[in-house]
């Protein structure tokens, strides 16, 4: 009889560019969801395609400017 151990696979790390911060990123680890889209959403002008996600702390201390604004 053959017995295989399950190994949990290691925890994506990413490093926030601004603070150098290692965080877990949903999208890098596989998931479906992530943490950032309970965030404030950006202005998508102020996206940067390629640029990596910031850590719950500098996303957070963000300026509001970055902020989209409704109007309505």
């Amino acid at each position: 009889m053959s017995f295989s151990t399950h190994v949990a696979p290691e925890r994506a790390q990413s490093r926030c560019p601004r603070c150098g911060a290692a965080f877990e990123c949903g999208r890098e680890a596989g998931r479906t969801g992530c943490w950032c889209a309970d965030a404030p959403k950006i202005d998508a002008a102020r996206i940067v395609p390629g640029m990596p996600c910031l850590c719950p702390r500098c996303l957070a201390a963000r300026p509001s400017s970055l902020s989209s604004h409704s109007t309505g």
